[in-house]
């Protein structure tokens, strides 16, 4: 089956690495469910100017949960807020209802905000991950730090 090819390509590699990291285009389609089979955690960024992004929390959460109904072992290990600007109305009315969806689903949300700059349009531009980014601009040493105390919190 289609679902399964990544699976059993990566298999054979699990027991050389300590993480793997996949990220997964922003719906539930074939390329993500076949994530989801081979995963253990999710850590799923959520847009906060982007009222959208909360709705696709709604169908993650039902497809992992039909996943593992189907013996699947995946769990949410933090949801992120991302492009924060609490500046933004949108920011301030998304924030309060992720935090009402995630209590209502008890999913796990992550304290560390990855705040809107620059420097990530930069990066994608340059086609080089923002922890790579050799800039000297206070926005990107921000936006980097925010990174740092993303992964020493997850």
């Amino acid at each position: 089956m289609g679902v399964f090819k990544l699976k059993d390509a990566l298999e054979p590699l699990f027991a050389q690495y300590d993480r793997v990291l996949m990220d997964c285009p922003p719906n539930v389609g074939e390329l993500t469910v076949s994530a989801l089979l081979v995963a253990n955690e999710i850590v799923c960024p959520v847009k906060m100017g982007d009222s959208n992004a909360l709705r696709g929390i709604s169908r993650l959460t039902q497809t992992v949960e039909k996943l593992n109904r189907r013996g699947a072992q995946v769990g949410f290990k933090s949801l992120v807020r991302v492009e924060c600007d609490p500046v933004q109305l949108s920011y301030r009315l998304n924030r309060d209802a992720l935090r009402r969806l995630a209590r209502r689903l008890k999913l796990p949300v992550a304290r560390t905000e990855l705040r809107a700059r620059a420097a990530w349009r930069t990066a994608i531009t340059q086609d080089v991950p923002l922890i790579l980014l050799d800039e000297r601009g206070r926005g990107t040493r921000e936006a980097q730090a925010d990174v740092h105390r993303l992964a020493r919190e997850l």
